[in-house]
């Protein structure tokens, strides 16, 4: 980044929230855990009907909470893409979750790690981080992941997710991001702004592939900056279950199609294409370049 250096470090956070009460203690511990605590600008997307059960949210002075209703809510692509709309001028953009705990120091790890890429300015960090147990807060292990594209889902590319090996000399090039944990300059997160249209499939493989062709490339993190609790998110209700939300993947599915131009627009739902231009690929790199970098055939669905 043109600011990447040691007086302007201020970071926007984004965290979507879908009616979780670990938020507030997500958010204490991100601002308990920074070197620099008052650098940070938190933006909770905060879909609840109950309100009140959130009140603490409000004593953690770093913290805005832009607050929807239930109803109001279609997918985790919708309230990140609310969440970065409030993006200002701060030189660092973090993406993340919910029912997230972090290590000490996660915010200068992360600008050493971004001053650590080939080129700062185009470069986008990532990682799946390992989990942690939200009952009692045990760490089950400290080694993050980072993606491998292994099969397709429909239409998107499905990773496995791999220990990132220790002792690398410099974050390696990962095929996409882990959307619970994102970090970038604000220049780069501006590129490529996260599309409000995606239920939950394709929006990180749609997000990187935008990223990439707009020539910047993504890297994993190599530490572990923060932990991730999945069990407690796989035991809620699945809004996937839903006749509604059934639908929303269908489109979602058909906006990945479109956006790789793998059939003709007026064979795919209008509702699927909403918008749609505003969150197309770039010009600067191909998508083949991304296919023979990751040993992925998109036309065909198939990891080579």
């Amino acid at each position: 980044c043109k600011r990447l250096n040691s007086l302007m470090k201020k970071i926007f956070v984004s965290v979507s929230c879908y009616d979780d009460a670990d938020v507030t203690q997500t958010c204490l511990d991100m601002v308990a855990k920074a070197v620099r605590p008052d650098d940070l600008r938190i933006v909770v997307v905060l879909q609840t009907d109950e309100p009140e059960r959130f009140k603490a949210l409000n004593s953690v002075k770093q913290v805005e909470v832009a607050l929807f209703p239930k109803s109001w809510a279609t997918g985790v692509g919708k309230a990140r893409a609310y969440a970065f709309s409030q993006l200002k001028d701060e030189p660092y953009f973090f993406q993340t979750d919910c029912h997230m705990r972090f290590q000490p120091g996660w915010d200068a790890t992360l600008l050493s790690e971004l001053a650590a890429c080939p080129d700062p300015a185009k470069a986008v960090l990532s990682n799946l981080p390992p989990e942690f147990v939200i009952e009692t807060g045990e760490l089950l292990t400290m080694t993050p992941f980072a993606p491998k594209p292994e099969k397709f889902v429909e239409a998107v590319p499905v990773s496995k997710f791999e220990p990132i090996p220790p002792n690398l000399p410099a974050p390696p090039l990962i095929a996409h991001i882990a959307a619970s944990v994102v970090f970038c300059c604000n220049e780069a997160a501006r590129a490529s702004p996260p599309d409000p249209f995606y239920a939950y499939y394709g929006e990180e493989f749609s997000h990187s592939l935008r990223w990439w062709t707009k020539g910047y490339s993504m890297y994993a993190i190599r530490p572990c900056v923060a932990h991730h609790a999945y069990q407690h998110n796989n035991k809620r209700p699945s809004l996937y279950e839903e006749p509604e939300h059934i639908m929303r993947h269908w489109r979602s599915m058909q906006r990945v199609t479109a956006l790789l131009k793998l059939a003709p627009r007026e064979t795919l739902s209008q509702a699927a294409l909403t918008d749609l231009d505003q969150y197309d690929l770039g010009d600067v790199r191909a998508v083949a370049s991304w296919e023979v970098e990751f040993g992925v055939d998109l036309a065909q669905r198939k990891v080579l």
